[in-house]
C-alpha cells in the first residue's frame, strides 16, 4: 500500500479532528469544532491557484509571478522555479513529482513547460512561435491544455500530449471553441460549445482502454445556459452553472444509467463556484450570504442528500479550492490548508519523528 508522511506539524490538527466522534453533524463547519485551518504559505503579494497531489501542494505567486510548492515531507516550500527565457510563471498542476504550469515567453508566447522536482529537469510540450498555451493539466504520461494555434484567442482548442511518445492530439476537431480542460486516468473533459453559440456546454472524451485517437466524446451538459469549469476524478465530472440564474455545483457519473447520470451538487444561494473532485469529495468556492456565509464548502457524496455541504472555511476572499484525498487546499492571499472530516488512520512513531498515515 501506498504510504503518505506528514510533519510533526501537522499532529495537533490531525489528534483535534481524531478526537470527533464521526463526521461533521449538520451544518457544522471546521470552525465551529475547533479544527484549525493551517497557513501553508505567506507571503508578500498574493499567492493563488493551490493544486495537490500526493505530497506536493503547487501554487502560483503573483508577485514575482513564478511557481512554487509546499512539500509535506519536509514541511517546506520550494521555489520559485528556474526559467529558460520565461518571464511569468502562472496556472500550475501537479502530478506526483511532476509539475507543469504555462510559461509566457520573452517573445510574447506562452508554452506548456513539465518540470521534474527530482532532477529539475524542464521540457516544453510542443513549443510553436506566435501561439499561447493556457492553463495545463498533468496525469501520469498525459498533460492536457488549450491554445490559439486556429488563429483565434476566444475560440481556442484542447490538446494532449504523451511526454512518454512525445506525440500530441488535437481531442476536439471541430472549429467550436474549447478551454479549461482537466484529465484524470484517460478521461479529458472541457468547455466547449455543443448547441447553444455564445454558450458553453461541457463534453468528456474518453479513451479509456484504447489509444488517445480512437476515444468516445460524451456529451456532459448542454443547455441554454453557461456550464463552465469542468473537474473530473475517474468517471466523475463536476462543473459550475447559471441555469437557475446563479451559479451552482452539477455532477455528472458515467457508472450511472444514461438519462440518469447528472445530480445536483449544491444548489444554494449565491454562487458556487471553481468545483474540484477528489474520490468522493467536492469543493467549491461559495458566495452565500446566509449564516454560514461565504467561503470554501465540502460535500462528502457518499451523504449526499442526508447530510449538507461542510463549511471548511468562513471568508469571504477564499477562492480556488483543490482536493486530494483527505486535504483540501485554498487561497485568500495566501496559501490554506486543512484535512477532510473521518480523515485517515494516525500513528504516531514511538521516536518522536514523522507521523505516518497509511
Amino acid at each position: 500500500m501506498r504510504r503518505k508522511f506528514f510533519s510533526l506539524g501537522l499532529i495537533f490538527t490531525l489528534l483535534s479532528l481524531l478526537s470527533i466522534t464521526g463526521c461533521l453533524a449538520d451544518s457544522d463547519s471546521w470552525d465551529e469544532i475547533g479544527l484549525d485551518v493551517e497557513s501553508i504559505y505567506a507571503a508578500s503579494g498574493t499567492q493563488t491557484n493551490p493544486r495537490i497531489e500526493n505530497d506536493i501542494l503547487v501554487f502560483e505567486n503573483q508577485s514575482d509571478k513564478r511557481i512554487y510548492y509546499y512539500n509535506y515531507m519536509n514541511d517546506g516550500v520550494v521555489g520559485p522555479f528556474a526559467s529558460a527565457g520565461g518571464t511569468e510563471q502562472q496556472l500550475p498542476d501537479v502530478y506526483w513529482r511532476t509539475i507543469c504550469f504555462a510559461e509566457k515567453r520573452s517573445t510574447g508566447d506562452r508554452w506548456i513547460v513539465v518540470h521534474d522536482i527530482d532532477d529539475s529537469s524542464q521540457d516544453y510540450m510542443n513549443p510553436m512561435s506566435g501561439v499561447h498555451q493556457y492553463s495545463p493539466r498533468i496525469f501520469d504520461k498525459y498533460v492536457v491544455w488549450h491554445d490559439d494555434r486556429s488563429g483565434s484567442a476566444v475560440d481556442p482548442n484542447v490538446y494532449l500530449f504523451d511526454i512518454e511518445t512525445d506525440t500530441e492530439y488535437e481531442i476536439d476537431t471541430s472549429s467550436r471553441r474549447q478551454q479549461w480542460a482537466d484529465i484524470d486516468d484517460c478521461r479529458v473533459v472541457y468547455e466547449t460549445q455543443l448547441a447553444h453559440p455564445g454558450l458553453s456546454d461541457i463534453a468528456m472524451y474518453d479513451f479509456n482502454g484504447t489509444t488517445p485517437e480512437n476515444g468516445t466524446r460524451y456529451s456532459v451538459c448542454s443547455g441554454s445556459w453557461l456550464s463552465e469549469r469542468p473537474s473530473v476524478h475517474g468517471k466523475r465530472v463536476v462543473w459550475q452553472d447559471n441555469r437557475n440564474g446563479n451559479y451552482d455545483i452539477y455532477m455528472w457519473d458515467l457508472d450511472r444509467d444514461s438519462g440518469d447520470r447528472e445530480v445536483a451538487i449544491c444548489t444554494h444561494s449565491g454562487n458556487q463556484m471553481y468545483p474540484q473532485i477528489y474520490g468522493d469529495f467536492v469543493v467549491w468556492q461559495d458566495t452565500r450570504s446566509d449564516d454560514a456565509g461565504p467561503g470554501i464548502y465540502l460535500q462528502d457524496l457518499t451523504t449526499l442528500g442526508v447530510d449538507p455541504e461542510i463549511c471548511v472555511a468562513t471568508v469571504a476572499s477564499a477562492e480556488y479550492p483543490a482536493v486530494y484525498e483527505d486535504r483540501v487546499a485554498f487561497t485568500n492571499g495566501d496559501i490554506y490548508h486543512a484535512l477532510t472530516p473521518c480523515s485517515t488512520h494516525l500513528l504516531v512513531p514511538d521516536d518522536g519523528g514523522d507521523v505516518e498515515v497509511e
